[in-house]
């Protein structure tokens, strides 16, 4: 942002959002498009065309969504990610430091909005207190703490007992009021997946979101009836 976008910005006229869009793309900086940089580099381009936009926005005098053609809807449906307000701020030694099972001790007292050790401590209270906020989904990751366990190419009953109580306590609490999204992190192998995917059918799961990793390309080719390069799926 600052040692590459920076010195080609400042200086120009703001209002040729297009141009400038197409030069942080194609001869600005690296112009390589592979992994991992990839990421990197569109994130901070985004992040310059929406400052852009609200440029536009002030010079302008009118609001973005009318720059962009106007509201379509005055209301929009959101779901809770059950995490914690640390959940994404806090230095990880490991990826998995903030997985939990119940197999561990559950703390004394845990708090309102303490959603990631609700969701494995207390799922029908969670959902219970969501949906009095007027939030009607909800997406959790019981089964990561079983990947964890054989890292990701099987799955036991004990582990998916455990997994699955949380889905049962849901709906034995809200029914079908909340709507349920699984994220899986991309931690399992096809079989496994296919093994938790047929399990949770009869819950009523909203989606199973990247149960298996992006770069596995055989098990890829089995999802798709026709096989699409990895970066499309992205």
């Amino acid at each position: 942002m600052h040692e590459t976008c920076a010195p080609n910005l400042i200086g120009g006229d703001p209002m040729e959002r297009t141009r400038i869009s197409h030069a942080l793309r194609h001869e600005i900086g690296n112009s390589f498009r592979g992994f991992p940089t990839r990421s990197v580099e569109i994130q901070g381009n985004s992040a310059i065309d929406i400052v852009l936009w609200d440029l536009w926005g002030q010079a302008l005098g009118a609001p973005i969504v009318t720059l962009l053609g106007g509201r379509f809807h005055t209301r929009l449906r959101v779901y809770n990610t059950c995490t914690d307000s640390g959940y994404n701020n806090r230095v990880r030694p490991k990826y998995d430091s903030q997985i939990y099972s119940r197999k561990d001790p559950a703390p004394k007292v845990i708090g309102r909005n303490e959603d990631l050790l609700m969701q494995v401590y207390e799922p029908a209270r969670l959902a219970q207190e969501l949906l009095d906020e007027g939030i009607t989904a909800m997406k959790i990751w019981p089964f990561d703490h079983a990947a964890r366990e054989t890292q990701g190419h099987r799955i036991g009953a004990a582990e998916m007992t455990e997994a699955l109580w949380v889905l049962e306590q849901i709906r034995d609490q809200v029914g079908d009021a909340m709507d349920v999204m699984m994220e899986y992190h991309g931690l399992w192998s096809l079989p496994a997946a296919r093994e938790i995917a047929r399990a949770t059918e009869e819950y009523g799961i909203f989606w199973q979101e990247d149960p298996i990793g992006l770069d596995n390309l055989d098990d890829l080719k089995w999802t798709c009836p026709v096989f699409v390069p990895p970066l499309v799926l992205v």
